[in-house]
């Protein structure tokens, strides 16, 4: 399997600018700022779609990301993006691992849009949200996935499913800004 040229032409301009931002990093001269808005552009360029997104969804499924706490540092941002969310597109917040009332609970809520988002943390994960997912397919006319994180091997998700290939806040308001054309 040989290198993608193109990969590398890519991100070597992403690669120097991050290179420039440790360096002023280690001189103390770089700000939070400068940081948060060179995340949000690598965030954007490392986000890759299967296929295409047919149209901005109508409704959102996030997964209670305080859920993961446990696991990994969760951003206070990443925590409030159901409530930074409500005032452009219906959201409903369901557990990392859906019980099966919950989750069927979800799949009734979405099914009442004519295009929903789900969003999985790190697709093929937990069961419990690839369970979800199949009865989203089935119940919804047109079903976007968001993959948050890293997924497993082997976890494709259906045409039109967005990687982030992180879990932050920036990898999450990227993906959003793709899905919602930039009103995010």
């Amino acid at each position: 399997m040989g290198i993608d040229e193109n990969l590398i032409e890519r991100a070597t301009p992403i690669a120097e600018e991050l290179a420039r931002g440790f360096q002023e990093a280690a001189s103390g001269e770089s700000d939070e700022e400068e940081g948060s808005a060179l995340a949000a552009e690598a965030a954007a360029g490392a986000i890759r779609v299967k296929g295409a997104i047919p149209f901005p969804p109508g409704a959102i499924l996030l997964p209670r990301f305080g859920d993961a706490a446990d696991l990994f540092t969760v951003d206070d941002d990443l925590r409030d993006a159901a409530s930074r969310l409500r005032s452009r597109v219906a959201v409903l917040e369901t557990a990392l691992r859906p019980d099966p009332g919950l989750e069927a609970m979800a799949v009734e809520w979405a099914a009442g849009y004519p295009a929903v988002a789900l969003f999985l943390f790190e697709g093929g994960r937990y069961p419990r949200q690839l369970r979800l997912l199949e009865r989203l397919r089935k119940r919804c006319p047109v079903l976007i996935v968001v993959d948050l994180g890293e997924s497993n091997p082997g976890f494709e998700g259906p045409e039109g499913t967005v990687r982030t290939f992180g879990f932050r806040a920036c990898q999450l308001d990227a993906a959003l800004d793709r899905l919602l054309g930039g009103v995010v």
